[in-house]
């Protein structure tokens, strides 16, 4: 099923607010993240959701997103 929009704000708001927390920029998150920099935009943005495992190996292991 896909996400609602505002899951996928609310978890962009969440990227977002961790990134600048860490003191990332959003294209230094995004390679840590292992993924590419507009993708990095459409999540933060809400206009993309991560697959579940994208999400959870990806961000979690990046330390953006430790739970959601």
């Amino acid at each position: 099923m896909p996400a609602k929009r505002g899951d996928a704000v609310a978890l962009g708001k969440v990227i977002e607010a961790r990134r600048d927390d860490m003191g990332y920029s959003r294209p230094e998150m995004a390679k840590v993240a292992g993924i590419s920099y507009p993708y990095a935009y459409e999540i933060e943005r809400g206009s993309k959701y991560p697959s579940a495992d994208r999400k959870s190996t990806r961000l979690n292991s990046s330390h953006l997103v430790t739970s959601y």
